[in-house]
């Protein structure tokens, strides 16, 4: 309070801090390995932070993992879904395809590896990876500009932020 009575004195606004949200993760059936950009964080039933979902950095090589569950189990299909604000506020059920199909049938097109299950490079380097290295400045904004309209759209960005934040993206070098 004191903070926003002193902001307020001097003319300022009250800034507003939105607290970040914990959302519970439950899978049919029980005991699905949960992954997120970050990797391998638990088992299902299970309760994680929005901050695990929507890091505040991460690796460019994982931008398709950015928002994203993978959970897994095994002799089910893997089930991926893009977490949205209505998932954060109400949970996520996920219902697993466990059926005989499942097993034998593998996804059309394969999702990412998580982070956690990748196998760790030969020796380490300095050098960007070469998908890094290629891409340029120009390129690098577009997809930051993506995936905060991405964002936008879901309702995890108030108009203020996304605003805030594209205008950051566009005036750095």
């Amino acid at each position: 309070m004191a903070v926003g009575l002193v902001a307020l004195a001097l003319g300022g606004q009250v800034p507003v801090v939105s607290a970040v949200e914990r959302f519970r993760i439950d899978s049919e059936p029980a005991g699905a390995r949960v992954f997120t950009i970050g990797g391998r964080v638990g088992t299902t039933p299970l309760t994680l932070s929005e901050r695990d979902i929507y890091p505040n950095s991460y690796p460019p090589e994982d931008v398709d993992l950015y928002g994203v569950i993978i959970l897994r189990r095994d002799g089910c299909t893997d089930y991926r879904r893009r977490v949205t604000r209505s998932d954060i506020e109400q949970g996520i059920l996920a219902r697993l395809d466990c059926g005989a199909s499942a097993a034998a049938v593998a996804p059309a097109v394969p999702a990412p590896e998580p982070p956690a299950t990748r196998p760790a490079p030969a020796r380490p380097s300095a050098a960007p990876p070469p998908e890094a290295a290629a891409e340029s400045p120009a390129q690098r904004r577009l997809r930051q500009l993506r995936v905060i309209q991405e964002l936008h759209d879901e309702g995890l960005l108030s108009d203020a932020e996304e605003q805030s934040i594209r205008r950051r993206i566009l005036e750095a070098d």
